[in-house]
């Protein structure tokens, strides 16, 4: 629900683009669609940031563990 005030700004980062990039989670996925689902993709991602935004030691730790413990094949529901 983009409408509740929890998500505010989530449309942004989703698939309307933000900052002087404008770029969106939507747009960087057109490159990838083809080998991942969606929904694999926003775990890429969200476990993406997390490695970047750590710190020291953690930085590598978390991102060796989200690589060895990911699994790929979730599948993609669309509301409609």
């Amino acid at each position: 629900d983009m409408d509740d005030p929890d998500n505010a700004g989530l449309a942004e980062c989703l698939y309307r683009g933000e900052f002087e990039q404008n770029a969106s989670l939507s747009d960087t996925y057109q490159l990838f669609c083809a080998q991942v689902s969606l929904a694999d993709f926003l775990v890429i991602a969200a476990e993406a940031v997390m490695s970047f935004l750590a710190v020291g030691e953690s930085k590598t730790i978390l991102a060796q563990g989200f690589r060895l413990l990911f699994r790929y094949g979730r599948t993609t529901a669309f509301e409609g």
